[in-house]
């Protein structure tokens, strides 16, 4: 399996707020709100064909650097992407 490709954004509380509420309800319970003075934080880890494999979502404040949370939900996605793959046998010579 190739690496992912990373998507990152960092939006407004209210961005954020809105594409929170467009999942599905049980996906909403663990996804905190943003509130006012936050920015919303999203990673998502994209497949060498083009789809989705999975995707986090954090706040932070407004005035706080967005970048080890960035790195933080990139590490959980490896993590999650790492136990459910199986590395390929080395082919027989």
């Amino acid at each position: 399996m190739h690496p992912p490709t990373y998507l990152t954004t960092v939006c407004p509380a209210t961005e954020f707020n809105a594409i929170r509420e467009r999942l599905p309800r049980a996906a909403r319970r663990a996804i905190p709100r943003a509130e006012p003075g936050d920015r919303g934080v999203i990673v998502q880890a994209i497949g060498s064909d083009d789809s989705p494999l999975a995707t986090r979502y954090a706040c932070v404040r407004e005035h706080d650097d967005p970048q080890p949370t960035l790195e933080r939900l990139q590490r959980q996605i490896d993590g999650q992407l790492s136990s459910i793959v199986e590395p390929c046998p080395p082919a027989s010579p």
